[in-house]
């Protein structure tokens, strides 16, 4: 059968293949790492983020908008996103990058949640995803 051929290495033609997959995702990851490398979002002040901040004195305050910081978006994502993007854009380094970074800032952006803002969709019990 198909299934049980083997490649002139000795590989099952399965097993190879998921081996040169695996190198792949892990090579587009090593190279967005690298894209990602000094990049840096806004993200609230109040954020679980915010604690890898970044404090530049040459940077003007008025450049953020009040009650914002600076965090790499390295910070802001682990290897499970990384590998989810590079998957999903089938290991487009640059679609990957620029993916990672919108969602970095819309993270940065919108969580934490102003409970003030949203009082009466909390006390009725809806949940939004």
């Amino acid at each position: 059968t198909k299934s049980n051929e083997t490649s002139p290495n000795g590989m099952s033609d399965q097993s190879s293949h998921t081996t040169n997959r695996t190198d792949m995702i892990n090579k587009a990851i090593d190279e967005i790492l690298a894209l990602l490398d000094g990049i840096n979002v806004p993200v609230k002040s109040g954020s679980t983020y915010a604690k890898f901040a970044l404090y530049d004195t040459t940077m003007e305050s008025s450049t953020l908008p009040e009650g914002m910081v600076l965090v790499p978006v390295s910070k802001m994502v682990n290897i499970d996103d990384l590998k989810l993007f590079a998957v999903s854009t089938y290991c487009n380094v640059k679609k990957a990058a620029v993916r990672i970074v919108q969602t970095a800032a819309w993270r940065g952006r919108t969580f934490p949640v102003d409970i003030r803002s949203c009082r009466i969709e909390l006390q009725s019990g809806q949940f939004f995803h």
